[in-house]
């Protein structure tokens, strides 16, 4: 009987575990996006070429409410 319980008790935490490692890869996903979009050189230095066409003003006021993440 406890043996099952414990083959229950893992069962349900591979479940969440996958969720949450679902979800923290998401959420590195973002960033990555977020900062090659901001940061269009280091995109193509690391072989993402998506940006190639764009070149960053990073002293306008655009590109500054750009980086604010709401």
């Amino acid at each position: 009987m406890l043996f099952l319980f414990l083959i229950n008790s893992c069962t349900q935490n591979s479940s969440e575990n996958e969720s949450a490692s679902q979800a923290i890869s998401i959420i590195f996903e973002d960033y990555y996006k977020f900062k090659e979009k901001i940061n269009p050189l280091e995109a193509t230095k690391a072989g993402n070429f998506e940006y190639n066409d764009y070149i960053a003003n990073y002293i306008s006021d655009e590109y500054q409410k750009e980086l604010i993440v709401e």
